[in-house]
């Protein structure tokens, strides 16, 4: 998860913001370092602002703020709110994931810097936060920013604020938190001054394997979601795709055991000319291309046969029932 921190300085004289740019991919209990070109806290005609969260609905945000003569935090509320009710409408479990749409705004509250944050936990209701007069005050949201925050504090008018902000991602840099820092000052009346560094990681994380290829812009829900990957570990070549919104992950592996396919909590059909064959929600359905269906469910056994029906046995037979119907 990205991080986001903004130092308020005298009161709200002037505001330092910065976020880093690492985007890293989350699938199947695996984390993969993609890039660090993220776009986190961007330049809006008339504001800065900084959108994070499910990258399909950040995405969104952003672009309609570009696009749109927005100009009051009531507009980008609006706007925010209208995105996540699309997205939830048309997948309804994202309302169980926390902070998919997240936004951060610097603005002038009665001649002093504040911000204006919401998100989705609290139903986009914005909160205010500032300074006292004469004093500073440090914010900070994303899991690092636990780290950066108190490091800032620290050492705030003690040196650079681009330093400073490098310092302290670099403390908290991780396989979600690094890449590029991008660091905007507003005072007087808006943006002053801008300054992109380089994070350093502490230690070589995991970048996506070179036997890996990455297919597909996926959805942005989830890191994976709607993404595939074409894989060739040793002993196998495998195509894994993760689905759309839930990130449950498809599989089709060809190996040296034989073959193995994977569709979890999904339908598995198999297709041919003459032949089909369904698994779904426990159930297992044979039918042919004659109309005659074998299936096997929680319920029985259930056969349609277009046709006569030969059972043969080299031994005897037994039918044990309760019941038997004859019609």
């Amino acid at each position: 998860m990205s991080v986001f921190v903004a130092a308020i300085h005298d009161g709200g004289k002037r505001i330092d913001t910065a976020a880093d740019s690492r985007v890293c991919l989350i699938g199947n209990g695996e984390y993969w370092h993609c890039h660090d070109d993220g776009e986190k806290l961007q330049k809006f005609e008339g504001f800065v602002a900084y959108i994070s969260g499910a990258m399909a609905l950040a995405e969104e945000v952003s672009k309609i703020l570009k696009e749109s003569p927005v100009r009051t935090i009531d507009q980008v509320v609006s706007i925010s709110k209208s995105v996540y009710r699309k997205h939830t409408e048309n997948y309804p479990p994202l309302r169980d994931m926390k902070y998919i749409l997240q936004v951060v705004i610097p603005l002038k509250d009665d001649g002093r810097w504040c911000l204006c944050y919401f998100d989705d936990q609290n139903g986009f209701e914005p909160e205010i936060y500032g300074a006292h007069e004469g004093e500073d005050y440090v914010f900070a949201i994303g899991k690092g920013g636990k780290v950066v925050q108190p490091y800032v504090e620290s050492k705030l008018g003690t040196m650079n604020m681009t330093d400073l902000f490098v310092e302290a991602f670099e403390e908290a840099a991780s396989i979600s938190c690094g890449g590029k820092l991008t660091h905007y000052v507003l005072c007087d009346d808006g943006l002053k001054e801008e300054y992109y560094r380089e994070i350093r990681d502490k230690e070589v994380y995991r970048k996506m394997p070179s036997n890996m290829n990455l297919h597909a812009e996926g959805d942005g829900v989830t890191a994976t979601s709607a993404v595939g990957f074409l894989r060739k570990p040793k002993g196998s070549f495998d195509y894994e795709y993760f689905s759309s919104n839930n990130d449950r992950p498809r599989k089709i592996s060809l190996n040296d055991e034989g073959i193995s396919i994977i569709s979890e909590l999904g339908q598995f059909t198999a297709t041919s000319k003459d032949f089909t064959f369904i698994a779904k929600q426990g159930s297992y359905k044979i039918g042919l291309s004659n109309g005659s269906t074998f299936e096997l469910s929680p319920e029985g056994i259930k056969a349609d046969i277009v046709g006569s029906v030969s059972i043969k046995s080299s031994k005897g037979m037994k039918f044990d029932a309760p019941r038997y119907d004859f019609i």
